[in-house]
């Protein structure tokens, strides 16, 4: 017998079927008790089953077995002293639990078992889980939580594929006639369109004149006009909305006779109505080739430009920041770049009262030219600068802050995609380190100029896809929702 547990019991434990034997052990005088010790030694004990209980530790029952120790009273006669009583447990030896056993073998309460059979990497990213089934009463495993795998995106709001950030496109419209046509940027509105600027006309085909076109939230066009200055041509590289309820665009203004001398070209600064009609502009520049990419206003109703300057800086092209007031009177000016053709594209407000501006370079960097990105203070004074791309020639048109305080460039790349120019993202945390970078194609030679965030979490993106079979370009939006 293995004794696996003891424990004393007092003589009213004892059950009422067992009562007559304890009156009898009563009469039996002091001297013949040597005879029950003798009976007892030859037969192990005196066993008194005094009932069954739950095992605690194997679910079993206990027999509880009652050795009983005999004195010989004063008066001659035998007592049991069942207060000294120990009960002896008898559990199976050979028994043990194995938790990883099916119902029939037995586990610990609460134990659990997970699989999950879906690609490496996408356990627990997303609405992605495993399978867990938990032992629950000391025998049987129930399934407590389904398996969920991987499936196709429905750009719900839900990373239904489990792999994280995935830009997904929502949907596509494309502007323009017979001409070449392209939108270099796009904002959106108040009543939940977008307002888009850039030129009809491509260089050397036709006058040039800057565009701005308004669609609504689902890519339809509401209306659209064009801009130019008298003997001049133009293009709209950036667009903002006012507070007035207007908006104000930047580009580049060319002279067209040679005869006039002076400027090649000057940075262009355009006001206009909630209608798009002109109220005023302005120009900026030196003796060389100078424009403007990108405007945004400031926290004291002035407006803060980035471009691009042969006229200023360390020599060759530099990139080029000017801040003006709310009339488009300059206040002050920055250069930034090397020996190389360096160029700023787009420029956002930072939350820290700063900047972000978004270019080319290649002064830095260790491709033909590579994306760059600068941040300064709210003074124009550099904190950082990075530079990404490959072997080939890789631009950043267009940055914006995320809402958790990173950064998302797009442009274009020859380095990654199909190897002709594709339309690029760059997702990048807030001190410019790269998140992730993705490629998309239109077909034909692809870019993009402009990317703006979107109420749903994603992100709207303009620019232009080139077809080479009927050899013109279109204007391109890409809804991109990120999961």
């Amino acid at each position: 017998m293995i004794i696996t547990d003891t424990t004393r019991i007092n003589a009213r434990q004892a059950p009422k079927a067992h009562s007559f034997m304890l009156n009898l052990l009563n009469l039996i005088p002091a001297r013949y008790a040597f005879l029950l010790v003798i009976l007892t030694s030859l037969t192990g004990c005196i066993f008194f089953r005094i009932g069954s209980e739950d095992r605690s530790d194997a679910g079993g029952d206990a027999d509880r077995v009652v050795d009983a120790e005999f004195d010989a009273g004063v008066d001659g006669e035998a007592d049991v002293d069942l207060d000294s009583a120990e009960v002896e447990v008898d559990t199976d030896p050979d028994y043990e639990v194995d938790a990883d056993q099916d119902s029939d073998s037995g586990c610990r309460v609460g134990d659990r078992r997970p699989s999950y059979d879906g690609p490496d990497g996408t356990e627990g990213i997303g609405v992605c889980r495993p399978r867990i089934e938990e032992c629950i009463d000391g025998h049987t495993f129930v399934v407590t939580q389904e398996e969920v795998l991987p499936s196709e995106e429905v750009c719900d709001g839900v990373d239904n594929d489990c792999v994280g950030e995935t830009p997904i496109e929502e949907w596509s419209r494309t502007f323009g006639g017979e001409n070449n046509v392209e939108f270099s940027a796009i904002q959106p509105t108040s009543d939940g369109g977008f307002i888009a600027a850039g030129s009809p006309h491509s260089w050397g085909v036709e006058f040039n004149e800057g565009w701005l076109v308004k669609i609504d939230g689902a890519g339809r066009e509401l209306w659209s006009r064009t801009f130019s200055r008298s003997w001049e041509a133009g293009f709209f590289s950036s667009i903002q909305p006012t507070s007035d309820g207007g908006f104000i665009a930047v580009g580049l203004t060319v002279f067209l006779e040679a005869e006039w001398g002076g400027d090649l070209a000057d940075g262009w600064l355009v006001k206009t109505n909630e209608a798009g009609i002109e109220q005023w502009d302005r120009t900026f520049g030196g003796e060389g080739y100078d424009f403007f990419s990108s405007i945004q206003p400031t926290v004291d109703g002035g407006y803060i430009l980035t471009g691009e300057t042969f006229s200023f800086g360390a020599g060759g092209y530099d990139g080029w920041l000017i801040k003006t007031n709310g009339s488009g009177i300059e206040q002050w000016q920055r250069t930034f770049g090397g020996e190389g053709y360096d160029s700023f594209s787009s420029i956002q407000p930072t939350s820290d009262g700063g900047f972000i501006l978004a270019g080319y370079t290649e002064s830095f960097g260790s491709g033909l030219r590579d994306g760059w990105l600068v941040r300064t203070d709210g003074a124009g004074i550099e904190q950082w600068r990075r530079t990404f791309g490959g072997e080939g020639t890789d631009h950043f048109y267009s940055v914006q802050q995320t809402s958790d305080g990173g950064f998302v460039a797009a442009g274009l790349t020859q380095s990654f995609g199909s190897g002709r120019n594709d339309g690029w993202l760059v997702r990048t945390d807030g001190a410019g380190i790269e998140l992730w970078s993705r490629t998309f194609s239109g077909g034909g030679s692809d870019s993009f100029s402009a990317i703006q965030p979107t109420s749903d979490g994603g992100f709207i993106v303009a620019g232009d896809t080139y077809s080479i079979e009927t050899e013109r370009s279109v204007g391109w939006l890409v809804k991109v929702c990120v999961e």
